[in-house]
């Protein structure tokens, strides 16, 4: 009995886990159709174009939109070697400085690849063309913190 209760529990909390790693996002595809995205999403930072001493900062923004979504949803999970956003199958967040025109004005943007209703790579840029987060982490933070968020409609 105490076998057939642990296969049971067992079963139902796979059922759980495989249902809560879909979750919505904020974007539609071109026929209005809300994609999903997987969650957590673990993001990569840019060695090539982040000083390391941006690092803290880009942890607060992950720390504190985990938080004001009430769930893990996005995680650090480590470095990669990189002098821009490209469709790779890595989730990145780098800096740059080619922002144009009408993006002058942008903190940030992002770029996000799909396939079949749900999206399968993110790549977060930074505007440091525009903005300087030499000194002030918090707007580094809280620039970060709002990308973060909109890849769940928040």
């Amino acid at each position: 009995m105490l076998k057939i209760v642990k296969s049971a529990l067992a079963t139902s909390i796979l059922a759980i886990a495989s249902t809560s790693l879909a979750a919505s996002s904020g974007w539609k595809d071109a026929q209005e159709a809300t994609l999903t995205v997987d969650a957590p999403i673990e993001f990569y930072i840019s060695t090539e174009t982040i000083p390391q001493d941006k690092w803290e900062s880009i942890g607060q923004a992950t720390t504190l939109a985990n938080q004001e979504m009430g769930a893990v949803r996005i995680k650090l999970s480590g470095i990669f070697i990189s002098p821009e956003a490209k469709q790779d199958n890595i989730n990145s967040i780098s800096f740059s400085n080619d922002f144009q025109g009408s993006q002058l004005n942008q903190r940030s943007r992002q770029l996000d690849y799909w396939a079949n209703g749900k999206i399968t790579e993110i790549d977060i840029i930074v505007n440091t063309k525009s903005f300087d987060y030499s000194k002030d982490q918090t707007e580094l933070v809280s620039t970060l913190k709002i990308q973060l968020k909109k890849i769940f409609g928040q």
